[in-house]
């Protein structure tokens, strides 16, 4: 099994890799700005990650290729903060401005556990957050599976293997956001 992590300049591009290294699960790291959408790549991966980072996403013409993968794959792929700001925007929502940016760990709200396969017996996660806007309407083709006080935070599509979540779930310390990706990995592997 092979993963191709999409670095957005994440300063936890590795933990995704240590969560990989878990499953067994080998993972390639290339930066957005290097990243080249092929068959070959396409062919050459079970699945993708597109992490978090801090990157102007609106005017990034650098990001064209990871829009690319967005639209034409037809792999599992798990967007990350800046990956599900990007997969929001190019399905037909904007990004709205928060008054401060939100660092931290913070309540979620599952609003639909059977979409996340029931993997939580619990109404709210705690998870850490780390972004200054937010989505609130719901993504073209997506359906929302928790929100939070500022905005939406995961996002799965209703016919593609795509998800998302606005948080970081490879940030390990008092976040069990973790076990969405892990959930994400294990279907995968079971697929």
């Amino acid at each position: 099994m092979k993963a191709l992590i999409v670095n957005n300049h994440s300063k936890f591009v590795q933990n995704i890799v240590n969560i990989l290294d878990e499953f067994s699960v080998f993972s390639e790291v290339i930066d957005y700005d290097k990243f080249e959408f092929t068959k070959k790549i396409e062919s050459d991966f079970d699945f993708f990650i597109l992490s978090g980072g801090d990157i102007p996403i609106t005017t990034n013409n650098l990001l064209d290729q990871e829009r690319e993968l967005i639209k034409k794959t037809i792999k599992p792929l798990f967007g990350i903060c800046c990956g599900f700001e990007v997969i929001s925007l190019l399905h037909g929502v904007e990004l709205v401005d928060l008054p401060k940016k939100i660092k931290g760990v913070t309540k979620i709200q599952i609003i639909d556990p059977v979409q996340l396969n029931q993997i939580t017996e619990f109404n709210e996660l705690e998870v850490f957050e780390s972004h200054d806007c937010a989505i609130q309407k719901t993504p073209h083709n997506f359906v929302v599976l928790a929100k939070s006080k500022t905005g939406i935070e995961i996002i799965k599509h209703k016919t593609r293997p795509i998800m998302a979540t606005q948080f970081h779930p490879e940030v390990l310390e008092n976040n069990n956001g973790k076990i969405i990706l892990e959930e994400f990995i294990k279907n995968i592997i079971a697929m």
